[in-house]
């Protein structure tokens, strides 16, 4: 049975919608004529109610609207008849869609308080988006502002789930920032998928490790020896799949190569300069896929957020300081050299801050675990693995200001 709704789907819905009322709310007439100077700071904040209320609209519109804000003219200090237009889209799956829509519209908002909050934080913190609204609501041109929430419905080409695109005077403006991949309780922006492997050694080739050749017999023989039918092997149950003895074996054969060649290739590797620089390139492509102006947006369950746009300083950041790699045996860890909580059978391996906690320093992480898929339209399921890479907290304060 699917679930009734999916957070991420949520979080991007409401981001749309707090990007769309940060643009549509203009300077008051009464500041507009009592500021000698308007600055990027005396732009109104919008509030979290706002955001309810330019969401209830979309919902209401098919996750689709149109909202129209006029111009102030700074210099003869009045509101302009130059009127811009604000457009929003937003494409989540049908579940989310059904769950949001529940009349009366809005009588759900209150179970996501925390993403309301973050997401209007961050529209009322960002420089970007703040720069945006301030040039186009003091251009005294017509400005079509799009707003669209793309990322997850479909996505195979881009790292973006919400996109910010203004057109002004008929000129679309270049994509150089405010292209936002957002994260809400998950750490995780890359991943591959599948049992082989190359699957998941793969993803540690473009980091210099390359020659696994005694590895993958040793797997190999482990896995499609011991189990041949193992690639289309069918199982009852989600709960069977991650139960039975092919998936024990798959983690136990990825955690003798995780241990092994890559933890002796990282620490061989882990300070020289070269492979820094190369961690940082690897980490950049991963989470924006190199596409322009894409920014990796963290939402927090206490209602702030982080961000990292991966520019000049992330790298030079990296490079400049001193890292780590451990393997990580339990769900959580705590203090230098402390480890607490359950221990995990998923095969983890840590990058972080030297002399520091492989959680609280995380910069990233490389999980494998299981997983199952259903084919469409079957009753059965089949054993997915994935190798997830995931962000610590360090990784979105490397060279940033969260602003």
């Amino acid at each position: 049975m699917a679930t009734e709704y999916n957070n991420g789907d949520i979080a991007e819905l409401i981001l749309a919608a707090a990007i769309a009322a940060k643009f549509k709310k203009r300077l008051s007439t009464a500041k507009l004529s009592r500021e000698q100077i308007i600055s990027i700071g005396d732009l109104p904040r919008v509030t979290s109610g706002e955001v309810k209320e330019t969401l209830i609209t979309i919902i209401s519109n098919s996750f689709r609207s149109q909202f129209n804000a006029r111009d102030r003219d700074i210099v003869n200090k009045r509101i302009s008849r130059v009127t811009d237009n604000i457009s929003v889209e937003v494409k989540i799956p049908a579940n989310s869609e059904r769950y949001m829509s529940a009349q009366p519209i809005g009588s759900r908002f209150s179970n996501f308080e925390n993403i309301f909050n973050s997401a209007t934080n961050f529209v009322n913190a960002d420089t970007e988006i703040k720069r945006k609204v301030f040039n186009t609501q003091f251009n005294l041109k017509k400005d079509l502002i799009e707003i669209q929430g793309v990322g997850t419905k479909g996505q195979t080409t881009t790292k973006v789930d919400v996109r910010v695109d203004i057109t002004t005077a008929g000129v679309k403006m270049s994509r150089t920032s405010s292209q936002i991949s957002l994260k809400f309780n998950t750490g995780q922006f890359a991943q591959t998928v599948g049992l082989e492997f190359e699957k998941f050694a793969d993803i540690f080739e473009e980091l210099g490790i390359t020659d696994y050749t005694k590895d993958k017999e040793e797997f190999d023989k482990a896995i499609f020896e011991t189990y041949p039918q193992i690639l289309g092997k069918r199982f009852s149950s989600r709960e069977e799949v991650t139960q039975s003895n092919e998936v024990k074996a798959l983690k136990e054969a990825a955690r003798k190569v995780f241990t092994g060649r890559i933890k002796r290739e990282l620490d061989n590797k882990i300070n020289d300069i070269n492979f820094k620089s190369t961690l940082a390139s690897f980490i950049k492509k991963k989470a924006t896929l190199n596409e322009s102006g894409v920014e990796l947006v963290k939402f927090l369950d206490d209602g702030r957020f982080l961000k990292q746009t991966f520019g000049d300083d992330f790298t030079n950041a990296i490079t400049s300081m001193d890292l780590a790699v451990t393997i990580k045996t339990y769900t959580r860890n705590f203090g230098p050299g402390q480890m607490m909580g359950d221990e995990t059978d998923n095969p983890t391996i840590c990058i972080y801050t030297k002399g520091g906690d492989p959680v609280q320093d995380l910069l990233i992480e490389f999980r494998y675990r299981s997983d199952s898929q259903k084919p469409k339209g079957q009753n059965y399921f089949l054993i997915k693995m994935r190798t997830l890479v995931m962000a610590g907290e360090k990784l979105y304060t490397l060279g940033a200001t969260n602003e």
